[in-house]
């Protein structure tokens, strides 16, 4: 279907369906095909409800699954029905509605159940605007203004999901090896430990830098860890004022500089880390293809000169093997992925 308009009845009939039965209908949006959504149409899958302000354009490749976990990590609680897309969603503004079984709770109170989206890169929980009716099982968040959806879920609004690392960057610099991570959101953070070991293995506090602790938009940060032995390895550990802790992926330092391309594990289960090696801050490209050839995702991102990672999500993609093409600069690079 191609650019499809005015869909108010199809979408209602989907709607009454899942109320109804909540039956397992799934979205998928072919390569060169889009979906409109007109604003104010009630429109439903899996589910999952959308109803748009203004007019909501899903250009395809793209397929919504539902699933029990999430793909992005996490240490809380979250409601047993996860809606994932292949290809995060453009800027969404309106009305998100999620219904549920009460067998899919996993312990969550309905009275304080949030709306929790992860844009592809961080968790963000929406805690105003809420209307919860636990008779019917559905929790509907309004006056959404741009966000950007790849998956979501619901959570405990005391306890949300964490946002993890938009990026972690290492290089040499005269002192020593300069870290840099930065975080899209954080809450209750306490502190970030930057831990150093010479295997990957054994771990010791290099130092540690106090976090934001509640914060909505995105932060940085810097360690510059001067007492380091060549090719050390790092990983971060943020700590919340509850005791909780996050762990980065791990990155190894290099000051001999040679422009690299690791892709990591292999095979992949949810995430696959790219890291990318490279004198000067650049764009980078990546493009996934399936065993036919067909483009089924694409992720762009910002490198900083030195070692950087990229998580990219496959979880909703089937098992299967894949090609990854990777272009910066005047370089590309290819990998064969496997899914599983």
């Amino acid at each position: 279907m191609k650019n499809i308009k005015n869909i108010c009845l199809t979408a209602l009939m989907l709607w009454l369906a899942t109320l109804q039965t909540f039956a397992q209908s799934s979205l998928t949006v072919t390569p060169g095909t889009s979906i409109t959504i007109s604003g104010g149409t009630i429109f439903s899958v899996d589910s999952l409800v959308l109803n748009p302000s203004a007019d909501f354009t899903i250009s395809g490749p793209n397929a919504e699954t539902t699933n029990t976990t999430i793909a992005h990590s996490s240490a809380n609680p979250y409601l047993q029905r996860v809606f994932h897309f292949s290809n995060t969603l453009p800027a969404f503004s309106g009305a998100v509605s999620i219904y549920y079984r009460d067998e899919e709770l996993n312990g969550l109170p309905e009275s304080a159940l949030t709306l929790n989206v992860n844009d592809g890169i961080s968790w963000n929980d929406y805690n105003t605007n809420v209307t919860r009716d636990a008779t019917n099982n559905v929790v509907t968040t309004s006056a959404l203004s741009s966000i950007n959806i790849n998956e979501l879920t619901l959570a405990s609004a005391d306890a949300p999901l964490p946002v993890f690392f938009s990026l972690f960057n290492a290089a040499c610099v005269t002192a020593g090896v300069k870290l840099i991570w930065k975080t899209a959101q954080e809450i209750n953070s306490k502190k970030f430990d930057v831990q150093r070991s010479a295997d990957a293995v054994g771990w010791n506090v290099a130092g540690s830098v106090s976090a934001a602790g509640t914060s909505n938009s995105e932060r940085s940060y810097t360690y510059t860890d001067v007492k380091t032995a060549p090719n050390s390895f790092y990983r971060i550990v943020e700590y919340d004022t509850d005791g909780k802790t996050i762990t980065s992926s791990v990155i190894k330092s290099s000051c001999s500089f040679t422009e690299s391309f690791t892709v990591y594990p292999n095979p992949a289960r949810n995430v696959i880390i790219v890291s990318i090696n490279v004198n000067a801050a650049t764009n980078v490209i990546f493009n996934l293809y399936d065993a036919k050839g067909v483009l089924v995702k694409t992720v762009k991102a910002n490198l900083l000169a030195g070692i950087n990672q990229v998580q990219l999500n496959i979880s909703t993609l089937a098992n299967g093997t894949y090609i990854l093409s990777a272009q910066w600069n005047n370089q590309m690079q290819t990998s064969k992925v496997a899914k599983e």
